[in-house]
């Protein structure tokens, strides 16, 4: 049996290390938030969700976690002045879906004044900052047992190149009025939980497999007429 000559051994194990790279990045993960909580210091602040390492969120923005021994962990939207974000540490991670509830916390429940069902717009972002999916939630109003995983709405996404997630206010302040009463005339401050993200990392580019079946090309010739 002829040696394989050196440059197609190295394609093929360039081929096999690609194939096994590409086999671990098509698989989907499911985010749950539950880990990666940060309990700040002030027993009456909000405690901050912050992504473990390796995490593939970078951070979120206006988001608070909450979970314990009676749920598991969540975001929520807490703040009704400003939209809550979501940013991925690949800006090209293909996003499959999320599941939103309209309830913030088990504290909460049954507190359905202090809770926004909807409308609810959901936009997604590339890394330029185009939009690339967007979507508007009628109404959380079926959705407001935290613990009851029928009670949960799944929105597919199914989006590639995706670097952000953002969740519009429903009950942005009213700014004429806001600062002569120091109330907001609109009321409620909550307005979705957000819980089980399942995205794929950004796969192999096109162009990466172009360059592979190059290279096999010009070992065929090589070997076409060297033999």
């Amino acid at each position: 049996m002829k040696r394989l000559p050196a440059l197609l051994a190295l394609v093929v194990v360039l081929v096999l290390v690609l194939m096994l790279g590409t086999a671990g990045m098509v698989s989907a993960d499911t985010i749950t938030f539950d880990d990666g909580v940060n309990l700040t210091p002030d027993p009456l602040s909000l405690p901050t969700y912050l992504p473990p390492g390796g995490s593939p969120i970078a951070s979120v923005t206006n988001m608070t976690w909450d979970g314990g021994d009676y749920t598991e962990g969540h975001l929520y939207c807490s703040n009704f002045v400003y939209d809550s974000a979501i940013y991925f540490t690949d800006p090209k991670t293909y996003v499959h879906s999320f599941q939103l509830n309209g309830m913030p916390t088990l504290e909460v429940a049954g507190m359905v004044d202090d809770v926004v069902p909807g409308p609810l717009t959901i936009e997604a972002f590339n890394a330029a900052g185009v939009s690339v999916w967007s979507y508007t939630v009628p109404s959380l109003g079926d959705y407001y047992d935290l613990q009851d995983s029928e009670s949960w709405l799944t929105v597919d996404v199914n989006t590639a190149g995706v670097s952000s997630i953002i969740f519009y206010s429903p009950n942005p302040i009213d700014w004429e009025t806001y600062p002569i009463t120091g109330i907001d005339p609109n009321g409620p401050a909550f307005y979705a939980s957000i819980d089980d993200l399942v995205i794929t990392a950004a796969p192999i580019p096109a162009s990466v497999w172009l360059m592979v079946s190059g290279l096999v090309g010009l070992v065929g010739l090589r070997r076409k007429f060297t033999c």
